[in-house]
């Protein structure tokens, strides 16, 4: 059986694209362009997951995630927001309402597919197996002398080599994990990419890639302040496949 995915957004173009993307993948795609409309369909269509817009007509994409964890059974539906908003108090806001992703635009559309398919995964597992997945998913790192933290793969900017370590940078921060960037790379395959020989960076991080000079590239940055760093040219087909650009 198919699995079935909601998708809300006022943009019909928007819906169109992603629409084709996704019913290539073989889900099931029904689609709202306000959040009273999908208010309406959640408890006819009965979707597995839902990707939903803020900005919208009618019923605002926030009112819409309130009244869906308050919907008996679709309260634990998963919820991608998908939105123009990149403030980190919209992201924070939309994870306290109950949304387990957020992708700003303009996203990817093979990014926007692969969270969808981890998400469907993720939902399908058991209570331990949902823990163990998570743990994976974060690095341990060192800060200062003693403390250990766990840092979460989606946090990270990029990772550079120290000696037989590396450091992970963060928006705001960086810190040393005991792992060599090899070792990382490979912990961290399918959302990281070897850019250039000094750094693995985040495939969801990237920006764009930008060409300051002729015969030049670097990959310029989600943070704030749109940090570049080198790329290999040999890289770029590369990435920019993964990338969907």
């Amino acid at each position: 059986m198919k699995e079935k995915i909601l998708l809300v957004d006022d943009e019909k173009d928007l819906v169109d694209v992603i629409k084709i993307n996704l019913e290539f993948e073989g889900y099931e795609v029904a689609w709202a362009y306000d959040g009273d409309e999908a208010l309406k369909k959640i408890s006819a269509f009965k979707p597995d997951l839902i990707i939903l817009d803020i900005m919208m007509p009618k019923v605002d994409g926030w009112e819409v995630l309130h009244q869906i964890r308050s919907i008996p059974g679709s309260d634990t539906t998963p919820v991608l927001v998908l939105s123009a908003k990149v403030e980190e108090s919209s992201k924070l806001l939309g994870f306290g309402l109950g949304a387990e992703d957020y992708v700003t635009k303009p996203f990817s559309t093979k990014e926007l597919v692969a969270r969808v398919r981890a998400l469907l995964r993720r939902s399908q597992l058991s209570e331990k197996e949902r823990i163990e997945q998570e743990l994976v998913a974060k690095i341990p790192v060192v800060r200062g002398k003693s403390d250990i933290l766990l840092v979460d793969q989606e946090d990270i900017l990029y990772a550079t080599p120290i000696q037989n370590y590396s450091y992970l940078h963060t928006r705001d921060n960086r810190f040393l994990a005991h792992f060599n960037l090899s070792e990382l790379e490979k912990k961290l395959a399918g959302f990281f990419v070897r850019a250039h020989r000094s750094y693995i960076v985040n495939l969801h991080q990237i920006r764009a890639i930008v060409s300051p000079s002729k015969g030049s590239y670097r990959i310029e940055l989600k943070d704030e302040n749109h940090t570049q760093l080198p790329v290999s040219r040999r890289k770029i087909k590369q990435i920019k496949a993964q990338l969907g650009i």
